[in-house]
């Protein structure tokens, strides 16, 4: 292959977001794969609901997570639009690096469709956004149908 076929610069950093709705088994291996990625993870929560999100952010601390949580504001039915300003502002703060967002695949039970549904538009939204990779992660239980219970991740 010619050179020329390559990018002239690659990402020197890799910053990992990951929007969570509340702490699940899904959450919980998706921030830890996002961990393993970089040092700058976060995870991200819109804020429909002021007191559901004092109560996540107290979960959060309680829960002693070692990546931080940002939660941002969003209005009712809102959810994509204000992940999707948020992941396009992360993109352009850094402009040199790849910004990957792992979407945690399974749904809550407080929120079963809506979770299917937000994760399909946030796809959609963010498929030709600059510096922006989406990766779905879907993690099954130690012993279930992958060996070991690892995270089967598919990208977008």
């Amino acid at each position: 292959m010619r050179a020329a076929h390559f990018p002239a610069a690659l990402p020197t950093r890799h910053v990992v977001l990951v929007p969570v709705s509340t702490i699940t088994h899904a959450v919980e291996e998706t921030l830890g794969y996002a961990k393993a990625l970089s040092a700058e993870a976060r995870a991200v929560y819109v804020a429909e609901d002021s007191a559901y999100a004092q109560v996540l952010a107290q979960r959060w601390k309680l829960w002693g997570t070692p990546l931080p949580l940002d939660v941002i504001e969003g209005r009712y039915g809102e959810v994509v639009e204000a992940l999707q300003g948020y992941i396009e502002e992360a993109a352009r703060a850094h402009a040199s690096d790849r910004v990957t967002v792992l979407l945690p695949e399974l749904a809550t039970r407080r929120w079963p469709l809506l979770q299917h549904r937000t994760v399909r538009q946030l796809k959609h939204v963010l498929a030709n956004t600059p510096h922006v990779v989406v990766v779905t992660v879907s993690p099954t239980r130690a012993g279930r149908s992958t060996p070991g219970g690892k995270a089967h991740l598919r990208v977008l």
